[in-house]
């Protein structure tokens, strides 16, 4: 898919080594960043986050060499990813992690609303990216990371079009389709915010954490 011919956000040229959310790295469980990339995850679960990371950040990190989940100093998003695939039951291999918009925000903050939002033709083309990666990799379950994400899909899917709401939905899996495949989609908090309201968290006799681990078992059953 070509790159649109003008977008608001700041463009990287190179990827960190290791394992981080796609496209700043290849999205997959990667334990040797010299060796060749490891199997895609074709048929596996399909993590959506909002956005990458902020220019400067992102410099910072090619330059230190730590990719944003590795095993050295991994970012409190990744900590309690990995919280959460335990919980689960899910193999970080059997994982695609991918963001919906593409780029990263100018200055040194990489939260808030992204510039790209904004621009029509730029979310346009973000989202038919993330309709191919969708199509490629045929998930069995996807899960979006967040409200940003939440949001971003309920714009693609008639099924997921009450994820719109600003206020996180009722935990559950929905049966939802994109192109011509179906698959089982779950909308999971940020795990990044796995604090305040974060314990209020229910799903079946769960709460918090084991809420949203139950919920993922439930969308890859």
């Amino acid at each position: 898919m070509s790159e649109p011919a003008e977008h608001p956000v700041e463009r990287f040229r190179r990827q960190l080594e290791g394992l981080a959310f796609f496209s700043a790295a290849a999205g997959l469980l990667v334990t040797d960043s010299a060796g060749p990339l490891p199997p895609f995850a074709f048929g596996g679960v399909m993590f959506v986050g909002h956005n990458l990371d902020s220019e400067i950040a992102f410099r910072r990190r090619l330059m230190s060499g730590r990719a944003h989940g590795g095993p050295d100093r991994p970012m409190l998003t990744w900590r309690n990813l990995y919280r959460l695939l335990d919980g689960a039951g899910l193999a970080a291999g059997d994982c695609f992690f991918t963001n919906a918009y593409v780029g990263l925000k100018a200055g040194d903050d990489p939260t808030g609303r992204f510039p790209g939002a904004d621009d029509h033709g730029f979310r346009l083309w973000c989202r038919g990216f993330l309709e191919e990666q969708v199509a490629v990799m045929k998930p069995r379950a996807l899960a979006t990371l967040g409200t940003g994400s939440r949001r971003f899909l309920s714009t693609m899917a008639p099924e997921l079009a009450a994820w719109a709401s600003p206020r996180n939905p009722a935990p559950g899996v929905v049966r939802a389709h994109l192109g011509d495949h179906d698959f089982a989609a779950v909308a999971i908090l940020h795990p990044s915010g796995y604090h305040g309201s974060f314990g209020r968290r229910r799903y079946r006799d769960c709460t918090g954490l084991e809420a949203e681990a139950a919920l993922l078992r439930d969308a890859v059953a």
